[in-house]
């Protein structure tokens, strides 16, 4: 088993995860991946899972392959009689999503959730299982800066912790 998929299943294990799948894409090249592929491994998914909420990453990220796992995602589940997705809601990416450039469709959360510090110990201790994208204070992907973001956003909702999304689509 290669590294990332090591840290993956290590992080799922200190998430609580039941189950995550992995497909053979290509990291950092989703835009050499035609679009109906990667359409249809979601759609094939959602027969399986038949999900009524999708959290996916920003559209506006500067990733590619977030991107186009947005456009995805957006393209899979298509307001058409018998979607079980009613809404979808996009998350940031540290690192990814604020250093974007400005005119690319910005983050501008509209949704907002509360969290329990165990619940971000969790998600920093996951973090720290991927050898290749953690970083030192003070990149936006450190163990510090994350929890720092989590403060900041449950200011907003005065909450002690948050995380932040953009309801893109909320169908009831």
């Amino acid at each position: 088993m290669d590294v990332h998929k090591e840290n993956v299943f290590k992080a799922r294990e200190i998430i609580g995860f039941s189950e995550v799948k992995l497909f053979d894409l290509p990291d950092n090249r989703f835009d050499q991946v035609d679009l109906l592929d990667i359409i249809k491994i979601i759609e094939a998914e959602k027969s399986i899972f038949k999900p009524h909420i999708i959290f996916t990453h920003h559209g506006g990220d500067l990733n590619i392959d977030h991107q186009r796992t947005f456009d995805a995602v957006m393209t899979s589940t298509r307001p058409v009689e018998g979607e079980s997705v009613k809404t979808i809601l996009s998350f940031r990416i540290p690192s990814s999503t604020e250093w974007q450039a400005f005119n690319k469709m910005p983050f501008l959360p509209n949704c907002f959730i509360a969290v329990e510090e165990e619940n971000m110990s969790a998600k920093i201790q996951a973090m720290e299982c991927y050898d290749f994208e953690k970083r030192k204070y003070p990149h936006p992907r450190s163990s510090e800066s994350l929890m720092a973001l989590a403060k900041h956003t449950g200011t907003i909702i005065n909450h002690p912790f948050a995380e932040s999304f953009i309801l893109i689509r909320s169908i009831y």
